[in-house]
């Protein structure tokens, strides 16, 4: 019986202690290779679990920010009228941006006519994209200060509005006089005068009219500007707003008392010594009664003096484009 039964405890203490050193006798050792494989089988359904929960979140992941992440929106080029519509995603809510900007020229014909009319600026331009509008998701979000001036230069898309470009080709000497202002006011991110200059146009056939009215016009109110600019502390803007305003009107003493300020408060006598002798010159001195002393004009125009500059007849409208 012993003998009969010898294998018999041999295979247990395979099983029970799992030596495996006889290999000859292959049942416990095998015994043992299914165990271990039972565990693999385990560890593997595990990983591959893990994996494809992790492939899900991903794929919920990219749709969701492909269905909410979409940023989009247009830019304007002031020195160059030049346009330009882009889109990149972002992971919503968060804001974190997970794409590439991809960017696609949208300039219209008018900006290509104006190219070649207006020059690209001097080297104090440098290169600045402007917002007009940007969404999200497809939901508009914000309007940009540059949409006051595309707005024009996409008539006559909108309904009752003026064909600009037609009204150039057919006014060239007003569209002379016109776009380098307009220009102007978009280099110098004041996009607010737009309307009232576009308005201008519409009502005047003249080009000594239009010029005039525009040249009073930005007078004033980059002479404003200028003086809020001085308010704040910002003197190095208020020269440069004064300094448009004197090119608009060089008879005025009004923008070079102002910009004698500015230099003042810079530490820069000897440019304000300049301003304050050439704006003595430009007053009359034979309306000053006779040994009087006076005082230079504010930097800041009365509403008087507006007044009187801006008084000017209503023009007729015959030959206009509407």
């Amino acid at each position: 019986m012993h003998e009969d039964n010898g294998p018999y405890y041999w295979e247990i203490d395979y099983m029970q202690f799992g030596t495996g050193h006889d290999q000859s006798d292959g049942r416990g050792f095998r015994l043992r290779s299914d165990l271990l494989g039972t565990d693999r089988t385990k560890a593997r359904r595990w990983m591959m679990m893990i994996a494809g929960a992790g492939f899900a979140g991903l794929l919920a992941g990219t749709v969701w920010v492909a269905l909410f992440g979409e940023v989009h929106g247009t830019e304007f080029s002031p020195r160059r009228f030049q346009r330009r519509r882009f889109v990149y995603y972002q992971i919503p809510l968060v804001g974190i941006q997970v794409s590439p900007v991809t960017q696609v020229d949208v300039t219209n014909d008018l900006e290509r006519y104006l190219q070649s009319a207006i020059t690209p600026g001097d080297g104090s331009f440098t290169e600045r994209w402007d917002l007009v509008s940007i969404s999200h998701a497809g939901v508009p979000v914000w309007d940009g200060d540059a949409g006051w001036l595309c707005g024009y230069l996409d008539a006559p898309s909108r309904q009752g509005t003026k064909d600009w470009l037609a009204w150039s080709q057919d006014n060239q000497e007003l569209a002379d006089v016109l776009w380098p202002r307009v220009a102007e006011v978009a280099r110098e991110d004041k996009y607010f005068l737009i309307p009232d200059i576009m308005q201008a146009a519409s009502r005047f056939n003249q080009v000594e009219e239009l010029d005039e009215f525009l040249r009073q016009y930005l007078w004033r109110e980059y002479c404003t500007l200028a003086t809020t600019m001085q308010e704040l502390g910002r003197d190095d803007d208020a020269i440069r707003l004064f300094s448009i305003a004197w090119e608009q009107d060089a008879s005025s003493p009004v923008p070079l008392v102002g910009r004698a300020t500015s230099y003042e408060r810079r530490g820069d006598a000897e440019s304000a010594r300049i301003d304050l002798e050439l704006a003595e010159k430009l007053i009359e001195v034979d309306e000053r009664p006779s040994g009087s002393e006076e005082p230079l004009p504010k930097s800041e125009p009365n509403e008087d003096e507006f007044e009187r500059r801006f008084k000017l007849s209503e023009p007729t409208q015959t030959g206009s484009r509407s």
